[in-house]
């Protein structure tokens, strides 16, 4: 099976962050790797934007720590919608329990920690 982005760097990644500065980041990187990125500014907005857009999303980059909805709940919400949702946690504290199947990345992370994480969700079954 063939998974879009996981070779190639291509796909549509949902970048769900608070802070606008790491949105900017994550997106330059994200890009230069060859994927596209929309943005939610918070955990409903993911929710939001991930029922409007999943057929096109291929990962999601969530911080665990957002106004409206943690990212606990909105990982919660992905996985109703879509149970084999791929997604990169991402937090600056250490990472909640029960959380199986994602893949955490410690903030701050380097451009190349990123990519890495991303494909690493990707290559899960």
């Amino acid at each position: 099976m063939v998974v879009a982005g996981q070779d190639s760097g291509e796909g549509l990644v949902l970048v769900a962050d608070d802070e606008p500065g790491v949105r900017r980041v994550a997106r330059r990187v994200l890009e230069r790797a060859g994927f596209c990125v929309c943005e939610a500014v918070d955990g409903r907005e993911a929710v939001e934007v991930h029922a409007q857009r999943r057929s096109e999303i291929c990962a999601v980059l969530l911080d665990m720590s957002m106004p409206r909805m943690q990212g606990d709940e909105v990982l919660r919400s992905l996985r109703e919608r879509t149970p084999g949702v791929r997604v990169v946690l991402t937090s600056g504290y250490a990472p909640a329990s029960g959380l199986e199947g994602v893949v955490f990345l410690a903030k701050p992370w380097t451009p190349q920690e990123l990519i890495a994480a991303l494909r690493d969700a990707l290559t899960r079954v």
